[in-house]
């Protein structure tokens, strides 16, 4: 009986050794797998942050042409309403001597 006691503890270190190192194998697999995806995830946010801060960048850039742009336009039409304006009084004017000169 202390024999079969003997071999059945034995048989019960023995089972648990084997759990205990499935168990280590199986943790280091996890933290492996853990450490991996984290890898993943921090380049993930690196590759966002750049794609973010060149989006940024662009849209300056393009916010900035379209104000430069627009302010042109309105320069532009603000010109050519003062020279309609030169236009209609000189008109007006040529109007007025045509006038006194058939009249």
């Amino acid at each position: 009986t202390e024999r079969n006691c003997r071999e059945t503890v034995e048989a019960l270190v023995l089972q648990h050794e084997t759990r205990v190192g499935d168990l280590e194998t199986r943790l280091k697999d996890v933290s492996d797998a853990y450490r991996k995806s984290c890898h993943e995830v921090e380049e993930l946010v690196l590759a966002q942050e750049s794609l973010s801060s060149k989006w940024r960048e662009e849209t300056r850039n393009a916010t900035g042409k379209l104000e430069r742009a627009l302010g042109d336009q309105r320069a532009e039409g603000a010109r050519l309403s003062a020279r309609n304006d030169e236009l209609s009084l000189r008109l007006e004017q040529l109007l007025k001597e045509r006038t006194m000169l058939l009249g």
